[in-house]
């Protein structure tokens, strides 16, 4: 088994000496993952999550894995999560919750310490486990691979290898090890499958992790060839992109052979489920179709009029940036320049992302933000004032299009919404002197 993980690791970075952080709860994978890393001759630190679920339980676990890392000379780095608190105030299961937490802290722990990437415990059975509930929930092609060996700066390398093999392991080292009661558990669809499912399988197939060995090779092999073809295709016919957004061609999609089926691939990898892309796709093939919407954990699907648009989910709607007189940057959420100029200095163009705004009717500092509900401004040439929202239907502008859009206030006064009209109030006249020019820097 040591032999199958240090040919793994050579396989995996190309015999290159790697420093790994050692995610271990102190449970019978980990520990032997541990075990086998430390007898690799790999540098290795650990880390250690206590999400305070077991009470004197989890303080026990992290004391073991401190007390055995002292023993093996290894760095261990431990924190410790009010994950009750966590679900309280986030929607999602206890599983998906402290998923997030580890995850998250892993990563800063590896950016800080400068480590390769993280390593986790998962295995065989995990893995035919994780298949068996991506089948249940609905899954792609993709699915039926289970996790990769090592994407995202996670590595796995357990994960040709049994449980059974891991528990043989752990009797022949003498490894110590604590048991985790909530495994027993089938409160957890996973645990269910585990303690369930599997045993019924195995009834059926004795070699049932062998099996599923093979046939995660045949269907690793498989998603290669369906993914280039499904990636050709969207490259060269359906897909643009501008920014972090793309724009699917509703027209060479549905004439595509089960263009259903190219949508779901490419949607899957952005969090929408099967249901969502049918329905999407369902939706298009009718005249009523333009402004329907769809969410995933991290994107927005927007049917527009000719295509569909994939937008990121923005998390800071609320932010507000202040403009001063003395700014000549703005780099977030959006790249403006600002640059003061005397008005005989000043070439006028119709470049929309270009605002020349009369200086001396600012009041600064000036605010950035994205527009609401509510928000009224006089376009240039206009006298009265007009609801932005109007003002968005005149110009056909779709929702994903409205939804990043930002606006500048002076004295909460619109003065531009950026990228389209600057506000007939504070346009340069006969007697503005100077100037200031206010550039968007496109996607």
């Amino acid at each position: 088994m040591l032999n199958t993980i240090i040919n793994t690791i050579s396989n995996t970075f190309n015999n290159q000496k790697k420093h790994f952080l050692v995610a271990v709860s102190g449970g019978i994978d980990s520990m032997v993952l541990l075990h086998l890393l430390k007898e690799s001759g790999q540098e290795i630190t650990v880390a250690h999550v206590n999400y305070q679920l077991r009470g004197e339980d989890s303080d026990l676990d992290e004391q073991f894995v401190i007390e055995t890392c002292k023993q093996y000379n290894v760095p261990i780095h431990t924190i410790k999560f009010n994950t009750k608190e966590k679900i309280e105030s986030n929607e999602g299961s206890l599983q998906m919750i402290a998923r997030e937490l580890r995850y998250d802290w892993f990563k800063k722990l590896t950016i800080r310490l400068k480590t390769d990437c993280t390593v986790t415990a998962h295995h065989l059975d995990d893995q035919i486990e994780t298949i068996l509930l991506n089948l249940t929930r609905g899954t792609g092609i993709k699915g039926l691979t289970g996790m990769d060996i090592y994407n995202n700066g996670i590595y796995r390398p357990l994960l040709s290898i049994s449980k059974n093999q891991i528990i043989a392991y752990a009797k022949q080292h003498n490894i110590q090890y604590r048991h985790d009661k909530s495994n027993s558990s089938n409160v957890y669809k996973r645990n269910k499958i585990r303690n369930e499912v599997i045993p019924l399988l195995q009834e059926l197939n004795p070699s049932l992790t062998d099996t599923f060995l093979k046939n995660i090779e045949i269907f690793n092999k498989t998603a290669d060839i369906y993914h280039d073809k499904i990636k050709q295709e969207l490259s060269n016919k359906l897909i643009k992109t501008k920014g972090d957004r793309f724009f699917i061609s509703i027209s060479k999609l549905t004439a595509l052979k089960h263009g259903d089926a190219y949508l779901f691939d490419f949607l899957h990898s952005f969090g929408f489920n099967y249901d969502q892309v049918n329905k999407a796709y369902n939706l298009i093939l009718t005249d009523l179709n333009s402004g329907k919407q769809f969410k995933s954990f991290s994107h927005n699907l927007l049917i527009d009029r000719d295509e569909l648009i994939l937008y990121p989910i923005q998390k800071h709607d609320d932010q507000v940036i202040e403009i001063k007189k003395t700014t000549k940057n703005v780099t977030n959420p959006i790249q403006l320049t600002l640059d003061i100029k005397p008005i005989v200095n000043i070439k006028l163009t119709s470049n929309p992302l270009i605002a020349y705004l009369d200086l001396e009717k600012l009041s600064f500092p000036l605010c950035l933000r994205k527009w609401k509900q509510g928000d009224v401004f006089t376009p240039i040439g206009m006298t009265g004032k007009k609801k932005l929202s109007d003002f968005f239907i005149d110009l056909k502008v779709s929702r994903a299009t409205k939804e990043e859009t930002y606006v500048i206030t002076s004295k909460n006064e619109i003065v531009w919404v950026v990228g389209y009209r600057i506000s007939d109030k504070f346009k340069l006249s006969s007697k503005t002197s100077r100037a200031l020019l206010i550039t968007l820097k496109p996607y």
